[in-house]
């Protein structure tokens, strides 16, 4: 995600850019944000990452065309959680074009034995 971030927002944008790591948790869930002010994601763009990340998909496997190639790392790091973990977690992505994107990882919190 950290590396998602420098390439395809931070380097491409003029002048310094910023990326910030915000972990949360909730008494059922790990929450990990990688957040940047670099170029953003355009309406359409987003729209169409984040139905692909609703569900395990493996069409992107073998893609039909160099533009579905793009998101391939999200869409693999999304199934392999949803495949460990189930539909409730993944990744969801929030983003402004010109302002900055966050990648939210949704992930289950694992309480080790005798926590409560």
């Amino acid at each position: 995600m950290v590396e998602n971030s420098i390439f395809h927002g931070i380097e491409r944008k003029l002048g310094k850019g910023n990326i910030w790591i915000r972990i949360e948790t909730t008494p059922k869930r790990l929450i990990i944000t990688v957040s940047d002010d670099g170029l953003g994601i355009n309406e359409d763009r987003l729209r169409e990452l984040n139905e692909k990340l609703k569900v395990q998909s493996f069409d992107y496997i073998k893609p039909d065309d160099d533009e579905k190639k793009i998101g391939i790392a999200l869409i693999n790091v999304n199934n392999r959680i949803k495949l460990l973990f189930g539909e409730d977690y993944g990744i969801n992505i929030y983003s402004k074009e010109y302002v900055g994107t966050d990648v939210e990882i949704t992930l289950p919190r694992i309480k080790k034995q005798g926590e409560e």
